[in-house]
């Protein structure tokens, strides 16, 4: 399949109010943010971080930080046509094995098999953290 006609294989169909309902029980303290009435949910997350050119960038310390990777992605998934995907724009506090807050920090995020996992777009990879607060989705 040629980069250039990528298409992100699509689980299924979600609407705004039962999207909600499973934020509200998987991330209970987060802000949500909702943009639209239905959203597509990714089969493979790991392709759709993988395909965003934004790992392609330069890390500019203040300029083009976790939240900039993060807004070349969300700009890069609405250009592809698929700004309704359940790809979120997700500020989180990770803390060490010991509870400590390690620091605050933006990835993007994905609804996968009735859990929210991570992406990093500085890498193209999915990544796992020890805790993780979720503070806001926007979706």
């Amino acid at each position: 399949m040629s980069f250039f006609k990528w298409e992100p294989k699509i689980s299924g169909i979600i609407s705004r109010k039962e999207l909600r309902k499973i934020l509200k029980d998987l991330a209970p303290d987060a802000q949500l943010i909702f943009n639209d009435m239905e959203y597509l949910i990714p089969a493979d997350p790991e392709d759709v971080i993988f395909r965003c050119p934004s790992k392609r960038f330069k890390y500019i310390k203040q300029r083009r930080d976790c939240d900039g990777f993060v807004d070349i992605f969300m700009g890069w998934k609405a250009e592809k046509g698929f700004d309704n995907i359940v790809a979120m724009d997700c500020l989180i506090d990770y803390f060490s094995n010991s509870k400590q807050k390690m620091a605050r920090h933006k990835v993007v995020a994905f609804l996968h098999k009735g859990e929210i996992i991570f992406g990093e777009p500085q890498n193209g990879k999915l990544v796992n953290y020890d805790e993780v607060k979720v503070v806001r989705l926007i979706v």
